[in-house]
């Protein structure tokens, strides 16, 4: 058999049956406990006729749900997919079969099976705990994974993982628990890529899952390592004390203000701000500690990739050079499902382009600048929107920021940006203050046309932000639909 995540985890719960698997204030699962739900809902999936080679959607917001369903289609030979409204259009996989843990009258319609109660027992005719034989993959090329892309441009992509790729991913990844056991914690959604995969690996390396929302509880836990978006640990730490500091937060999805690390630094014995996506894995670490000024300071921990700052003709730019970010290795997407024309674009010769704007420091230091679809052209300037987000969350009152361009009635560009507050701003400060750090930190061209308070900032499940939700919002509040 070709190696799979699900036979992988079930190797490791054999030797680790009694230790905690996954923990929550509503119940505690061993390995030995998990590896008999993962055989239990791969027998589920065989009574419904699941064959090796299918594609199975699974739609839950339980995360033993998603993991076992996961692992389970993995020991079948089949590709997993996330059930989800992405999944239209002509550039969507098709899958061959959809279950749910949530069935309406809709799923019914549109011949969603349901996983419910009987699921936590085998299947009438087949007997879980003798040792049942599931084929596996045909070859290791088979796909195992299929995750779409963040979908910041409005549109998500699909890609598929093969069981090869899963499996140089989980060694990759593995650097990250190799020291001793642990607990992780993560606060993206469980069948977003970076959660799903970093769970799976943190299984096979045989440390715990931890879902919960309560620092008491992860303390109580024995939590370690936190996985979180900017967005999603700030949310935390302004409203929750600390009841101790945890060992590492991993930061992902966007970049880390400054302000936000020193936060950190106060609650967590490491801060990082990591960077990846889902065509290429997680790629690198910025560490972030207290320079001897005060200042934060970022160091580069690589991993097992290359990574390349390129100009407009594909020259590798000098160092300190900003440039189009692109990536390569052994384990990375070569392509997305049902986008050829869109394809040649972004890879090309074995490189993935990102789409970031990125520097790389003569000391091997790297930071994202911006991407190429946030560099707005204002009166013939170029300016990063990434730079404007950060600097107006640097203010101080604000919780969240993000401008975006929207035509304005005569059809002509605006720069627009929403900013929610702490509820301690008033609108003249707001303004007057970020007219002030705007113009001396990236110039008078930079500042906004409009800056506007709201309760909603758009961002979609990774915490990246949605511009596009913003134009929609923007138009809707023009129609005096919002504040």
């Amino acid at each position: 058999m070709h190696f799979n995540i699900g036979s992988a985890f079930l190797q490791v719960a054999a030797k680790v049956p009694d230790r905690v698997a996954i923990n929550d204030p509503e119940q505690v699962l061993t390995f030995q406990q998990l590896a008999n739900a993962v055989t239990i809902f791969a027998l589920h999936f065989q009574a419904n006729s699941v064959k090796r080679g299918s594609l199975v959607a699974v739609r839950s917001k339980d995360p033993l749900v998603i993991l076992a369903s996961s692992l389970a289609t993995s020991l079948l030979g089949c590709g997993w997919i996330y059930s989800s409204p992405k999944l239209v259009g002509d550039s969507a996989p098709r899958p061959d079969y959809v279950f749910s843990s949530e069935i309406t009258e809709t799923d019914i319609a549109a011949g969603h099976l349901p996983i419910d109660k009987s699921w936590g027992m085998p299947p009438p005719g087949f007997e879980a705990l003798k040792s049942p034989v599931f084929l596996g993959p045909v070859s290791p090329e088979d796909t195992c994974i299929v995750f779409s892309s963040s979908g910041t441009t409005g549109v998500p992509k699909f890609m598929e993982l093969s069981h090869r790729m899963i499996n140089l991913r989980m060694q990759s990844n593995a650097v990250e628990f190799k020291d001793k056991t642990g607990a992780c914690l993560f606060l993206f959604p469980q069948h977003s890529p970076p959660s799903l995969m970093r769970s799976i690996c943190t299984l096979l390396c045989g440390w715990s899952l931890v879902f919960s929302d309560s620092p008491e509880f992860w303390k109580e836990a024995g939590v370690t390592h936190i996985f979180a978006s900017p967005l999603q640990i700030r949310e935390i730490i302004k409203t929750i004390e600390f009841p101790h500091k945890f060992h590492k937060a991993l930061i992902g999805g966007d970049n880390m203000p400054d302000v936000l690390a020193k936060s950190l630094l106060e609650n967590f014995e490491t801060v990082v701000n990591t960077f990846g996506s889902t065509e290429t894995n997680i790629i690198l670490e910025n560490q972030k500690h207290l320079d001897s000024d005060g200042k934060i300071a970022t160091k580069t921990r690589w991993f097992d990739s290359q990574l390349e700052i390129v100009d407009d003709q594909d020259v590798v730019c000098q160092a300190g050079k900003s440039g189009a970010v692109r990536i390569k290795n052994d384990f990375s997407v070569d392509g997305y499902f049902g986008q050829a024309q869109a394809n040649p674009a972004t890879f090309r010769d074995g490189w993935f382009y990102t789409g970031d704007i990125g520097i790389l420091t003569e000391s091997k230091n790297f930071f994202i600048t911006g991407r190429s679809t946030d560099i707005f052209n204002i009166g013939g300037t170029k300016v990063s929107a990434m730079l404007i987000d950060s600097v107006l969350q640097s203010i101080k009152g604000v919780e969240d920021a993000i401008c975006f361009i929207i035509p304005d009635d005569n059809g002509e560009k605006e720069l627009i940006a929403f900013v929610k507050s702490d509820g301690t701003l008033t609108q003249t400060f707001l303004n007057s203050e970020a007219r002030v750090q705007i113009a001396l930190n990236i110039g008078l061209e930079a500042i906004p046309n409009k800056i506007l308070m709201s309760d909603v900032i758009p961002r979609n499940e990774l915490g990246k932000p949605d511009r596009n939700g913003c134009v929609q919002l923007a138009k809707t509040a023009r129609a005096g639909d919002v504040n």
